[in-house]
């Protein structure tokens, strides 16, 4: 997938930032040839993990001296001008925000092959102990995770308001396919359940434009969840639950845009 790989470094030995290249390959599609937002999650997701790994706090590293890991807490991002389409060639640049000791915060970038920027988003980062699964404090790590760099949104990611009224799906349970490497639902399943509620008709109407998401707990195998949805216009707002204790797992809203034919045609 990754086809050109750069890394910038301080003097000091500081890597403020990360870029890779990627190309749209057809599995990152929808029916339309145009990249899924979900896609871009995981793509933006990658370049922070091999970021991360280049600063010496990547997921082997908080193993191997913390027995902890990297979770996601928040997570915005924007799709800017007409969707990205199969074939091409993207460049996802990423850096650190900073720290309070706690949450670690992130932005990246998303440009063409033309250097065009098509997409932006910020997201928020804790470490969570392996056995405890508890969120850590890591205030000795700040210096190699300083703040820097362009805030692609103003201020910070704020908690998204309860869904009120929701319709419900039914329980399912937690697929295979739906966990990762710590062992639990993975950020962007969360996501891909809420976008799987809206029908085929509306989909061929309508496009992701922005997602944002609040992620609260974690949740295993075996388990079994339902997914809450509220139509309000154009931001249409979601919410994942477990059936053991009704507990909310992920919060998030997603704005959807019409379609346009010349959005359909692969150039």
């Amino acid at each position: 997938m990754c086809y050109l790989c750069f890394v910038e470094r301080t003097n000091n030995g500081v890597i403020p930032s990360y870029t890779r290249d990627y190309e749209v390959l057809s599995y990152h599609c929808d029916p339309y040839s145009q990249l899924r937002v979900s896609s871009l999650f995981f793509l933006m997701q990658e370049s922070a993990w091999f970021h991360s790994h280049r600063m010496g706090i990547g997921w082997d590293h908080l193993m191997a001296s913390r027995n902890s890991f990297w979770a996601l807490t928040r997570l915005k991002v924007e799709v800017l001008g007409s969707p990205v389409k199969w074939g091409e060639r993207l460049t996802v640049t990423t850096w650190s925000r900073g720290t309070d000791g706690i949450q670690f915060f992130r932005d990246w970038q998303v440009f063409d092959q033309k250097g065009v920027l098509r997409a932006i988003g910020t997201g928020t980062w804790v470490i969570v102990g392996a056995d405890s699964r508890q969120v850590q404090r890591n205030s000795d790590l700040a210096l190699q995770f300083p703040l820097q760099g362009e805030q692609v949104f103003p201020g910070v990611l704020k908690k998204i308001k309860p869904l009120v009224e929701p319709l419900f799906s039914d329980y399912s349970p937690i697929r295979y396919s739906e966990m990762d490497v710590n062992k639990h639902m993975n950020n962007v399943s969360y996501l891909v359940r809420f976008l799987d509620e809206e029908s085929a008709a509306f989909r061929a109407d309508y496009r992701v434009s922005g997602a944002e998401l609040n992620f609260f707990k974690e949740v295993t195998a075996e388990a079994s969840v339902r997914v809450g949805r509220v139509v309000d216009g154009m931001v249409r707002k979601y919410a994942i639950f477990r059936e053991e204790d009704g507990g909310e797992l992920c919060r998030g809203k997603v704005v959807w845009t019409p379609r346009v034919q010349e959005d359909d045609k692969r150039e």
